[in-house]
């Protein structure tokens, strides 16, 4: 992933730093059995492979990618997975949804990354929020900003169409090493198609 970054950053696919930022978390089913056995049988599925990902909202590029065991929350994973796209390629703003709202990620984007997040409260009620950036959420939230998270959003989408939903590897280790290849191979198309786009001997039908 840092190579394919690297060379995102030559080609200038993606900027030294970032403007703005998404990340979000999608299952990849790991049992054999369909989901339409699943519903006809009414077995529920006890786990699946949960993978986080953040993605540059301009060119829909992925800076970092987090796997762990569904269901989870997306809490837990938040600290780790904006580190390491920070660490790649800085970022401004990032915005995410209510699975990551809380205050210690508030204060890890804030404080420790020095960019701003923009998440929707969890729970509203009418007592406004004790945290100065969940506060600051409710009463100055950027709505126009936050719509951009679609981005990251249509990137999985067209992820699963294309290579699946459903992870083929039987054992835990090849599950995690198929769903890295399956964002990996995300962010190689994006540079072949852009290194074709802008080769001078692209062939013309």
């Amino acid at each position: 992933m840092d190579k394919v970054v690297q060379t995102a950053l030559r080609l200038r696919i993606v900027k030294a730093q970032v403007g703005l930022a998404a990340a979000d978390s999608t299952g990849l089913e790991t049992e054999r059995a369909s989901h339409y056995f699943a519903l006809r049988s009414k077995k529920k599925r006890s786990h699946w492979l949960k993978i986080g990902l953040v993605c540059d909202t301009k060119s829909g590029f992925y800076l970092s990618v987090d796997i762990s065991r569904g269901p989870s929350n997306d809490m837990g994973i938040a600290r780790r997975l904006l580190w390491c796209a920070y660490k790649r390629v800085p970022f401004k703003r990032v915005v995410m949804d209510k699975g990551f709202d809380s205050g210690p990620v508030h204060a890890f984007v804030n404080e420790e990354l020095k960019a701003r997040c923009i998440i929707p409260e969890r729970r509203l009620t009418d007592r406004a929020p004790k945290n100065r950036y969940r506060w600051m959420m409710r009463y100055h939230f950027r709505k126009k900003t936050y719509g951009q998270r679609w981005q990251i959003e249509s990137a999985i989408s067209r992820d699963k169409r294309r290579f699946g939903c459903a992870l083929r590897g039987r054992v835990w280790e090849a599950q995690v090493a198929e769903a890295y290849i399956w964002a990996l191979i995300h962010n190689i198309g994006i540079v072949l198609f852009f290194s074709v786009l802008h080769s001078p001997l692209r062939l013309v039908a």
